[in-house]
């Protein structure tokens, strides 16, 4: 199911008309996508200070409440999906071509994808693990397209 389609309809279930009820003020943050895993849609309370995802597994429509990544300096920018202008599918397409331009030796094992808005925009932010233990990072403007930055880095050091 694509991302959009997915929010509305965890927007649309009860478990997250519950949640809201318990905390109005939280607003989208982040898609969270990850090679054979369900999706993650999370969404950041400023009042609590947390971030609560929401996850449909097929059958039902689960939430579970995150601690803190780490200590959170400041609030998280809200995900605008209005002005997201395509998809991860294309976001995935775009970050392979980079892969195979500039890293064609890396293999790829695994990919995480997570759609959020930084202090640089509104990015596709991949992550792709490699068969040689590294982390290819690739960051895309979700609204133009375009590559902002990619770097190739060790998973482990030895």
């Amino acid at each position: 199911m694509e991302f959009k389609q997915l929010v509305k309809k965890i927007e649309l279930s009860e478990e997250f008309r519950e949640f809201k009820k318990k905390e109005p003020k939280a607003y989208l943050v982040h898609v969270f996508q990850m090679t054979n895993a369900n999706t993650n849609i999370g969404y950041y309370s400023t009042e609590s200070q947390k971030v609560f995802t929401f996850e449909d597994t097929g059958n039902e429509i689960r939430m579970e409440e995150q601690p803190a990544f780490q200590e959170i300096q400041h609030d998280l920018k809200e995900l605008k999906l209005s002005k997201v202008a395509f998809d991860s599918d294309k976001a995935i397409e775009i970050a392979l071509g980079i892969q195979k331009e500039k890293y064609a030796r890396e293999i790829i094992n695994q990919n995480i994808l997570i759609l959020q808005h930084l202090d640089i925009g509104l990015v596709f932010n991949i992550t792709f693990i490699t068969a040689a233990f590294n982390t290819l990072n690739i960051k895309i403007n979700a609204e133009t397209g375009e590559v902002i930055e990619d770097s190739l880095a060790r998973l482990v050091g030895w």
